[in-house]
């Protein structure tokens, strides 16, 4: 019975040790990276992961140096594995207008590179965004 208890402590601190977590029911893997524009890093771009199997999708906003962390709860962080569509927004002032093209927030296909698949033992997404328009200030 000692040797069935310790090897299920064992097995589930190897879980967090790859990272995975597994709160309300759902399977979650760690997913970061780094979000610029034009190459340049922006602060406040918000990245959406939207599951294809319908799960609640994850979500980040990149710092001053244009990384992220993909949060699912509050108290949990990563991405169900499996396919799904990355959304990049980049919203500011108060009526919280996207001055980022909208073919980088909606399904069109026209950036298949943002449909991605996570794989169980988490993912690095790295993206520059081309845009020839002008951003605001970061927030």
């Amino acid at each position: 019975m000692l040797r069935i208890s310790l090897c299920l402590v064992l097995l589930c601190l190897g879980s967090f040790a790859v990272g995975c977590a597994e709160e309300n029911g759902v399977k979650t893997v760690p997913v970061t990276g780094t979000i610029t524009v034009n190459g340049m890093p922006v602060r406040g771009i918000h990245v959406k992961f939207a599951p294809e199997s319908g799960d609640r999708p994850s979500v980040a906003n990149t710092d001053e140096s244009g990384t992220y962390r993909a949060q699912f709860l509050k108290d949990q962080y990563g991405v169900v594995p499996g396919p799904c569509q990355v959304k990049l927004l980049y919203a500011v002032g108060e009526a919280g207008t996207n001055y980022l093209p909208k073919e980088y927030s909606d399904s069109s296909g026209k950036h298949p590179e943002l449909s991605i698949v996570i794989p169980e033992d988490g993912y690095v997404f790295d993206y520059d965004i081309d845009y020839n328009g002008k951003l605001p200030p970061q927030n």
